[in-house]
């Protein structure tokens, strides 16, 4: 844990500012106990990274429903997750003959990527329907690019050591998403947005206050970040 608390990447916070982040605990996260020890360790990493949490808070599962489906908008973010995808297969030593198979199970074919963002995105919606997340939100210089750098890589298999994701995840295997009729949501833990302008969509539906707003409410409140206060 050690190396995560002191290798981040400083090239942009130096630059960044005062900002505003936030890091949203997924459903199975929270319903296999992880919360409370993740939530320790974002506390540990505030305090050695002049950090502060400003709020924690329970996500409602028809927010939280409606942030998973706005997560995958678009074609062009279909696309890139059907990419992620096939990237994890081959990463993982899989064929193009072994992922061929898998993805025809499901009748996806391995050329169209969007299709496979729609799978995986239909998965998920399916998997978490019903059930909340949960929101810490950090204020800091540079908060994004700080948490973002310990978040680790959309596959946990793979994700690096002492980030969240390689610390919290269950590791299953790229596989064990396409086991069963329905599919299974890869344990990746937790989504820290990494810009503001992510931010700023996800605070507006998670508190009722956009990134700017809530900035200036911080910064008159809270002038002195140097120390690990939490508002619930």
């Amino acid at each position: 844990m050690a190396s995560a608390l002191s290798t981040i990447n400083t090239e942009r916070t130096e630059k960044a500012g005062m900002e505003i982040a936030c890091v949203i605990l997924k459903p199975d996260t929270i319903a296999d106990g992880r919360k409370d020890a993740i939530v320790a360790y974002l506390k540990d990493f505030c305090k050695n990274n002049s950090l502060t949490i400003v709020e924690e808070r329970q996500i409602p599962p028809e927010i939280a429903d409606r942030m998973r489906k706005m997560h995958f908008d678009g074609d062009a973010k279909l696309e890139e997750t059907g990419e992620k995808v096939l990237k994890a297969f081959i990463r993982r030593g899989i064929d193009e003959v072994q992922y061929s198979d898998l993805l025809r199970k499901h009748g996806l074919d391995l050329q169209d990527k969007k299709s496979i963002g729609r799978w995986i995105m239909d998965v998920e919606t399916r998997s978490y329907e019903g059930k909340g997340s949960h929101l810490v939100v950090v204020a800091g210089e540079g908060a994004i690019s700080k948490l973002f750098s310990i978040r680790g890589g959309s596959d946990p298999m793979f994700a690096e050591d002492g980030t969240l994701r390689h610390m919290f995840s269950k590791k299953m295997s790229i596989t064990e998403m396409f086991d069963g009729a329905g599919g299974k949501p890869l344990d990746n833990v937790l989504h820290i947005p990494d810009t503001i302008e992510e931010t700023n969509r996800h605070l507006r539906a998670y508190t009722g206050k956009g990134y700017g707003e809530l900035l200036a409410e911080i910064n008159s409140k809270q002038p002195d970040f140097g120390c690990n206060k939490l508002r619930r």
